[in-house]
């Protein structure tokens, strides 16, 4: 007797559909697997120290993206254009704080204006 698996329908459109599109999976083996690749087998990443929730595991593999990306950046660029790079960096981060600094001021001194103006137009409705 032989035996057939409920998902066999799902394993035969799947083994077609990787057969019918395999320059995609090539291409995206060659783009994605990359990355894993060199985090396991050159960085020694093969595994997650944190593991109680998904959160801190995906914490763990965000900063090894952010350090494997900082390196590919160091390795591209030359020294002075990442020196001008961080600069601009630095400078539009700045700028983006100076920003919303004057924003949250401004609602500081909006807020103080409207809520002087509410006490005296609550009193003069006490008055009245």
């Amino acid at each position: 007797m032989i035996a057939r698996s409920t998902f066999s329908e799902y394993y035969e459109r799947n083994r077609k559909t990787i057969e019918e599109k395999e320059h995609l999976y090539k291409k995206r083996q060659a783009i994605v697997d990359h990355l894993f690749g060199t985090l396991k087998r050159q960085w020694g990443f093969s595994y997650i120290l944190t593991k109680k929730v998904i959160e801190r595991a995906s914490a763990d593999v965000v900063f090894m993206f952010i350090a494997y990306n900082l390196r590919r950046i160091v390795n591209i660029l030359t020294r002075d254009q990442l020196i001008e790079y961080l600069r601009i960096l630095v400078s539009l981060f700045l700028s983006k704080v100076h920003l919303s600094r004057l924003k949250n001021s401004y609602f500081e001194t909006t807020y103080s204006r409207l809520s002087v103006w509410d006490r005296k137009f609550q009193r003069s409705l006490v008055t009245a």
